[in-house]
């Protein structure tokens, strides 16, 4: 059985196969106890992919405009599925959705936010910024492997 990592050992978590379609997750997520049960749900999912941890809005602009050490798409690939916390220092995830929104991309991915948030305001303005979903923390092993299965369905077939 595959022992998960150390606390704040998260940069990259990888299980993969070559025979097997393999997903990767891009996780901008400032809180390591967030990061930690994200993670355990992914596993208890049997997923199989690469998960990248980035801990503030300005790593994931960074990541996803191919900016520093980013720059190399086989060390930083293109994720599947972005799960995006709101409330994180230096840039918050509604910044990160509307950057998004500014740029063109040629492979589009799905953004899910992740809050401690269930104000109705913040899930309707996420939701203009272009988020595919919105979850509120904590989050449900079980309610977690649900959505991580239905958007890698999704992905898979786009």
């Amino acid at each position: 059985m595959e022992t998960p990592p150390e606390k704040g050992d998260y940069s990259l978590i990888e299980r993969a196969s070559l025979d097997q379609h393999t997903i990767t997750i891009l996780l901008v997520e400032d809180t390591e106890d967030d990061v930690f049960f994200f993670d355990r749900a992914w596993r208890k999912s049997g997923s199989l992919g690469l998960l990248h941890v980035l801990p503030n809005g300005q790593e994931a602009l960074r990541y996803l405009g191919r900016q520093g050490k980013y720059a190399n798409a086989a060390l930083f690939p293109w994720p599947d599925i972005v799960f995006l916390d709101l409330k994180m220092p230096m840039v918050n995830g509604f910044e990160v959705l509307k950057w998004v929104q500014t740029q063109h991309f040629l492979k589009s991915f799905p953004i899910v936010v992740l809050s401690g948030s269930a104000h109705d305001g913040d899930i309707q303005m996420a939701k203009e910024l272009g988020a595919a979903d919105y979850l509120v923390k904590p989050i449900h092993t079980e309610e977690l492997k649900h959505r991580l299965s239905e958007l890698m369905a999704s992905s898979v077939s786009n």
